[in-house]
């Protein structure tokens, strides 16, 4: 196998992390790292340096400084026009490029800018506009990938013999069931609440609808998991789902764990795919809450959970992915905001999480998504035919740095009920479109 050669003056815990997600997670190229110059410029085959002095015969990165460094600061950062993206950690000029491609894809990824980040919403998440993603305009764009196909390209200019295969498109659909059914398995207390509320503010659309539901006249609104199963089938797409277990609180209003209607819907998904765990708003709260939960689905489904989405995508780093390591937890796909589309973490490739405040790899693997159904319909206000064209050009994005395309729905925006009325087409043409 080609192997590509790196000079750096100190091997850090960052620098090998940053090289190891350009070259090995989304290149897919073996590296060997070199801090002994000479070693270095007698070596053969294909070299990079990244340094502050220019080495002959290699292709030249210039360091802006921060992976050289351990702790976690205020860092002010400059910014660099390089084709039309204000890309962060600009540099001295000497280099091929104008900024730090790889102090760029970690302060990124590790989502440097969240840990202590007092720019938090009322739920206490870090918001969207408050990052420089969003700030610099490249929010909807995967510029680590971008960046690394042009480095590959670099590499491929000077080494001609060089293999390097194009990336393959790769579309996960995902859904989320915070609440399984609109009516079923709620409880004497919760239904004649439910009553009582549409009575109170004059709802007898949904007054008279409970009553249908609960007499067999009609489908549980919420209970679309048989056109899930069509669509996923019929379509043939990489499909994931995801259950709210918690107990009952303010944010978490599931059924019980333990009803048989709920257990049968999570039985169905598992044909699908994979299915993970939804950890509770609750969860953050108590201590084990989140491997209660976990627990919860492995009993039901028979062998260990291994995934999981944060409810409400309530997470602070390092905490949250601190507590889903110590559960068991091996992937987590709750990278995105609720409030805006695009590419969180910049990147549109599945990646190890690095936790700053120890400087350290973790065993973690981040799946971060691009798209989710009430982000279109309800912070960005938009209708079908726009939710549409939102997510075609997002995975077209992610479909020519060949990345990996995740979205997000609820069992209850295919309902085709009320205001989700028209939003099951968009879910399948997207399936049609990006499974294709």
């Amino acid at each position: 196998m080609f192997m590509i050669n790196i000079f750096v003056p100190q091997i850090t815990p960052r620098i090998e992390y940053s090289f190891n997600l350009y070259f090995r997670e989304i290149l897919k190229i073996d590296i060997h790292l070199e801090s002994n110059l000479e070693t270095f410029k007698s070596s053969s085959g294909a070299k990079i340096s990244y340094h502050t002095e220019l080495v002959e015969g290699a292709l030249n990165f210039i360091p802006a400084g921060l992976l050289s460094e351990s702790a976690i600061r205020a860092v002010d950062i400059e910014y660099a026009d390089h084709n039309g993206i204000q890309c962060p950690f600009s540099v001295a000029s000497g280099g091929l490029l104008p900024f730090d491609p790889f102090a760029a894809a970690f302060y990124l990824v590790t989502r440097y800018e969240e840990y202590g980040s007092a720019n938090k919403d009322r739920l206490g998440r870090f918001k969207a506009d408050e990052s420089i993603a969003f700030k610099k305009g490249f929010l909807e764009k995967p510029v680590v990938n971008v960046w690394a196909m042009e480095i590959a390209a670099l590499l491929k200019g000077k080494y001609p013999e060089l293999e390097i295969r194009d990336s393959e498109f790769r579309f996960i659909s995902t859904i989320d069931v915070d609440n399984a059914f609109a009516y079923l398995e709620k409880g004497m207390l919760r239904t004649l609440g439910g009553f009582a509320k549409s009575i109170f503010y004059l709802d007898f659309y949904r007054f008279f609808e409970r009553i249908s539901v609960l007499l067999g006249i009609r489908k549980d609104p919420y209970d679309t998991f048989d056109h899930i199963t069509e669509l996923v089938k019929k379509f043939k797409v990489d499909f994931k789902s995801f259950f709210l277990l918690g107990d009952y609180g303010t944010l978490d209003k599931n059924v019980p764990h333990t009803s048989k209607l709920l257990q049968d819907r999570i039985s169905r998904l598992l044909e699908l795919g994979e299915v993970g765990i939804h950890p509770s708003a609750g969860s953050a709260k108590t201590h084990g809450g989140v491997e209660k939960e976990k627990n919860r689905l492995n009993s039901i489904v028979g062998n260990p959970v291994e995934i999981s989405r944060q409810h409400y995508l309530l997470f602070t780093l390092p905490d949250a992915y601190t507590k889903l390591i110590a559960a068991g937890i091996k992937s987590d796909y709750s990278m995105g905001y609720s409030t805006h589309v695009g590419f969180r973490a910049s990147i549109c490739t599945p990646f190890p999480f690095f936790d700053l405040t120890s400087n350290s790899l973790s065993e973690l693997k981040v799946f971060p998504f691009a798209v989710m159904d009430v982000t279109l319909k309800n912070s960005l206000n938009q209708v079908p035919i726009q939710g549409i064209k939102t997510i075609n050009q997002l995975s077209e994005e992610v479909r020519m740095v060949g990345g990996t395309f995740i979205s997000v729905w609820h069992n209850e925006s295919l309902s085709e009920n009320l205001e989700w009325s028209g939003w099951s087409v968009v879910y399948e043409k997207m399936l049609e479109q990006a499974g294709s």
